[in-house]
């Protein structure tokens, strides 16, 4: 016969730590912190207004996503978000990249369908994207200069 027990076990939930202080895990703000008011419009816990920057219908509900208006400089800023503001030089080169690197790489996705590295290691890694940027360039030059590529034969 299996006796009772008269103990009582309760496991701690790391994610509702400091609930009572309205914040969530890690010591962040939850959305309890955050004021929202009928006409829309949602107040951060420093007071400052924060602006709609994206709207989307989720399967049961309708997601906003909101930005800060005042974050720079704002002593709560680190329990808000975690996102980082882009600089104007952070900025500038992201563009750069975008123009230079990312049209490449979405060109050997789409239109060669390489989809994923086939070995493993940062090392292997590199070498196999290395070949698939030779590849690419190799196939750029036949397109574009045959007469030079014969001419070398």
């Amino acid at each position: 016969m299996e006796q009772e027990r008269s103990e009582q076990f309760f496991v701690p939930d790391t994610r509702f730590a400091g609930a009572e202080k309205g914040e969530g895990d890690k010591g962040k703000f939850d959305g309890s912190r955050f004021e929202k008011r009928e006409d829309g419009a949602v107040i951060c816990p420093a007071g400052h207004p924060m602006v709609l920057k994206a709207e989307r219908q989720e399967e049961s509900h309708t997601l906003r996503i909101y930005a800060g208006t005042a974050c720079e400089g704002c002593p709560l800023r680190e329990n808000c978000t975690t996102a980082k503001q882009r600089t104007d030089r952070g900025r500038e080169i992201y563009m750069k990249r975008q123009g230079i690197v990312e049209a490449g790489h979405g060109d050997d996705q789409h239109n060669k369908g390489w989809r994923q590295h086939l070995l493993r290691g940062k090392a292997k890694a590199a070498l196999e994207f290395m070949l698939v940027r030779i590849g690419s360039n190799l196939g750029k030059i036949a397109t574009h200069k045959p007469r030079e590529l014969l001419a070398l034969i």
